[in-house]
């Protein structure tokens, strides 16, 4: 009986436990918006990581620490955003990095900031807070998957929940494309907070934070069937129909990110995504690959980007000489020869665009 009488009162609500539970709630919330800080996230950004294959809150703590650093004219940094794709395409960032240096003559700061999934909203809020502290390039990936995306309430939650918001940058973009547009609070935890509830999970780590995620993903872990390539492509020809349609907010989007980085000097490059050749074979009635009004439109809005926004295009699959067999599927690289010739052709590319100065350092 006793026990049953206790139960009932604990669920019984009153104005003393119903008080009570405010209270330790908002105990709770303001212990979270004093200690949950930038310093202790840029610290340990892994205690943030929902699972081993997070990669958004390294990317994230690598930004931030750009954009708290004091600005220097002295260090040309290169600044590499894109997704798995790029991801896949390169080497190593170090091995990226000794290859610009050692053509460009002179010490070059290289970040690459890449993960699984990075679309221009997310890449909007990373430039925003390093754009006042950059001197040197921007590397921006683009591809028709991103220029034919259609801004919708999953992607507005996805980008919060992903890189979380410290840039009125992004909110700009979302009110730019019909978005709500997030409040941007002076406290980084009230600022972020969809973005660390989204990691709730993450905080069972607090004392054993995860490392960052490998670079590659293995090839016994990537679906390179024809079925799965066939999917891909039939998924491709929906995604990327209708491409003059679709451009208009993506385009909104781009000039988000480039027109304040050319305002402060900072150069932009469209850096094109690597794509599977066997996608070209696989346009036509069956409505399979990149439908070739689509492509044709696609161009055309792109040297319309770089017009606009005074930026050049890479497109280096033909220079890295890329070919079928080099991909896992449509769009990622998995040989390591491959890897080595796009990071070279890329290197090339990022050294010709920087300063020559006369004193040369070795890699």
């Amino acid at each position: 009986m006793g026990l049953r009488a206790f139960v009932d009162g604990c669920r019984s609500p009153s104005w003393l436990g119903t008080g009570g539970a405010l209270v330790v709630f908002a105990l709770i919330f303001c212990v979270c918006c004093l200690n949950i800080t930038e310093a202790r996230f840029l610290r340990s950004p892994g205690r943030f990581s929902l699972d081993k294959e997070d990669e958004f809150p390294f990317v994230k703590a690598k930004a931030m620490r750009i954009g708290s650093a004091a600005p220097s004219a002295k260090t040309y940094r290169v600044v590499l955003i894109g997704d798995s794709a790029i991801e896949e395409a390169i080497t190593s960032p170090e091995d990226l990095q000794r290859r610009v240096q050692r053509r460009a003559g002179r010490k070059v700061s290289v970040t690459c900031l890449l993960a699984g999934g990075m679309n221009q909203f997310e890449a909007a809020d990373l430039c925003g807070v390093m754009q006042d502290h950059l001197h040197g390039e921007v590397v921006l990936q683009i591809s028709p998957y991103h220029m034919a995306m259609i801004p919708t309430s999953e992607l507005y939650h996805k980008t919060v929940t992903s890189i979380g918001v410290d840039s009125t940058q992004l909110a700009d973009a979302f009110a730019r494309v019909n978005l709500p547009r997030p409040r941007y609070f002076g406290n980084f935890f009230l600022r972020n907070h969809a973005f660390l509830f989204a990691r709730t999970a993450a905080w069972l780590r607090l004392f054993r934070p995860l490392p960052e995620p490998r670079l590659h993903v293995r090839p016994k872990e990537r679906d390179s069937s024809m079925q799965r390539f066939q999917r891909d492509a039939q998924h491709t020809y929906l995604d990327t129909k209708g491409m003059r349609s679709k451009s208009a907010a993506n385009l909104a989007v781009y000039q988000c990110i480039t027109g304040p980085l050319g305002a402060r000097g900072v150069k932009v490059a469209l850096l094109e995504s690597p794509m599977n050749p066997r996608l070209a074979s696989y346009n036509g009635e069956n409505g399979r690959g990149i439908n070739p009004s689509d492509k044709k439109a696609y161009r055309e809005l792109r040297a319309l980007l770089a017009e606009q926004s005074h930026a050049v295009v890479w497109d280096l699959s033909r220079k890295a000489k890329l070919v079928s067999k080099d991909f896992a599927d449509y769009i990622h690289i998995e040989r390591e020869p491959a890897r080595a010739r796009f990071t070279r052709a890329l290197a090339d590319q990022i050294a010709a665009s920087i300063p020559a100065r006369k004193r040369k350092v070795t890699a």
